[in-house]
This record gives structure tokens, sequence and C-alpha cells, in this order.
């Protein structure tokens, strides 16, 4: 009497090897795209001047479009020239 097939258990073994690699694919293509679409908002919107990086320029015009901040240019230019 056989208790066990081993071509039958070594193919489910295989099936359930590959269809967990096709889900790993998956989840990894979905994060990957995630990431991706995450870094494009965040340029977008950090990225004022649109010259497609974000730098001290931008900085500057976030900080002035927030009330009461104030930044006095000769002062600010000798600090950072």
């Amino acid at each position: 009497m056989k208790l066990f097939d081993i071509n039958k258990m070594s193919k489910v073994i295989g099936d359930v090897v590959n269809e967990g690699a096709k889900i790993a694919g998956d989840v990894t293509n979905t994060v990957v795209k995630s990431v991706e679409n995450t870094a494009q908002n965040i340029m977008s919107v950090a990225d004022k001047n649109g010259n497609g990086q974000v730098d001290i320029e931008d900085i500057i015009i976030m900080g002035l479009s927030i009330p009461h901040i104030q930044v006095n240019r000769r002062d600010f230019l000798q600090k950072n020239l």
C-alpha cells in the first residue's frame, strides 16, 4: 500500500511554489509602481519653480507662501551667498 505519490506531491509543491513566486512578483511590481508614483507626487509638489529639481529656490518659495513668514533679503543673501 502506497502512503503517498511522490510525483503527485512534487507537482503540487511545484504548483504552490510557482503561484507563490507569481504573487511575490505581482506584489513587488505594485510596490515599485507605488514608490515611483509617490516620488513623482513629491517632486510635483516640492518643485515650485518647475525646473525638475528641488533646490533652495523651491524652499524659499514654499517658505514665503506661509502666512507671516518674512525674510530680510539683505540678511538672507549675506548668510547664504
